[in-house]
């Protein structure tokens, strides 16, 4: 038997590194990024960044219990539920459609459009009101990914939920992403998922190809990038599965976000710091010399109308810009107040 302890323990570390239940063989998951662990209450993570966007000239940045913060020439606005229509201060996922904010929260989503706020919640047809992914297409299509209700599509003023019976067998979805093709991959709990058509494929492999408990997934060229919890890095690409070359380099296992900038470089958030990769320049990695005061990265987001590139940490909320010239990470933010002043917002975008 586990004590009450042991299971206390397991539960947050299953939210903190954000692993479902069904990894751990536990039958209820646990979501993503809402530790509500009575132990510490919400209030231990409300600075904890989850999501980062540029917006309207902006830098729109979600914390977990803190709401959303703007960051701009002209300092740091903060939105919560005292001073608007903000429909829950855990902000976990942020996205832009056809000159909107889409800010997915704990309890549905807000569409922003810079003086007008609606929403949109399960009363409107979404599958849930818990959110850890959201990706906006091509065709302005946007997708969500709910805690443990499946994907749901917002086309044509409607809503359409995926899930099991479309061949998505998790309906825990923790990362969104498209292939050079159009296709959407997907990073649930336990499982990772490919479109084909109006149906969902899991890949299989062998565990040591595909780790359990996928956080992440980005595509960079004709590859398939996905993080793990526990397992690293692994790739997708002609149809196989494999494990880079440099895997136990790495400076932690446990990877929490991935994107890819302008130069297709693949950028890895890990508890432990930040690593980067290029097939000409291969791999490096980002810590505390490098500009790093919280190693533990939570967000990496690609601004391709800047040329800008952002990370998000876990302690404190710290929000870090990456200067390409320096070679380091700047620390733009800590806890909702501005570190440094205002000069980064005003640089020339990177070519």
């Amino acid at each position: 038997m586990i004590s009450r302890l042991g299971w206390t323990a397991a539960i947050l570390v299953a939210c903190l590194v954000g692993v479902t239940g069904s990894a751990m063989g536990v039958s209820e998951p646990q979501r993503i990024g809402d530790p509500e662990v009575k132990d510490l209450g919400i209030g231990h993570f409300r600075n904890v960044v989850r999501s980062i966007v540029e917006w309207q000239g902006r830098t729109w940045v979600g914390t977990y219990g803190s709401g959303l913060f703007a960051l701009g020439t002209s300092g740091v606005q903060q939105y919560n539920r005292a001073n608007s229509p903000l429909l829950e201060n855990r902000v976990n996922v942020l996205g832009v459609r056809r000159d909107a904010l889409w800010i997915g929260t704990c309890a549905g989503i807000n569409i922003f459009d810079g003086s007008k706020w609606t929403s949109q919640t399960a009363a409107q047809g979404v599958a849930d009101n818990v959110y850890h992914s959201l990706l906006v297409d091509p065709k302005d299509r946007v997708w969500v990914g709910t805690a443990g209700k499946g994907l749901s599509l917002f086309e044509d003023g409607h809503w359409r939920t995926y899930a099991t019976q479309d061949g998505l067998l998790d309906g825990w979805i923790n990362g969104l992403a498209l292939d050079a093709e159009g296709r959407l991959w997907i990073a649930s709990g336990s499982k990772i998922f490919r479109q084909e058509g109006q149906r969902f494929k899991e890949e299989q492999g062998s565990w040591s190809k595909i780790p359990a408990a996928p956080t992440s997934v980005a595509c960079r060229g004709n590859e398939v990038w996905v993080g793990s919890a526990f397992g690293g890095l692994t790739m997708y690409q002609g149809g196989s599965w494999y494990r880079p070359p440099n895997q136990w380099s790495l400076p932690a296992f446990q990877v929490n976000a991935l994107t890819v900038d302008g130069t297709e470089r693949l950028w890895v958030g890990t508890s432990h710091g930040i690593v980067s990769y290029h097939p000409t320049e291969g791999w490096q990695t980002y810590r505390t010399k490098e500009g790093l005061v919280d190693e533990n990265i939570r967000v990496l987001y690609f601004a391709q109308g800047t040329g800008r590139l952002w990370a998000g940490s876990f302690v404190d909320g710290w929000v870090y810009l990456f200067d390409p010239k320096k070679d380091r990470f700047l620390g733009v933010m800590r806890a909702g107040t501005l570190v440094g002043g205002t000069s980064w917002a005003t640089r020339k975008r990177r070519e």
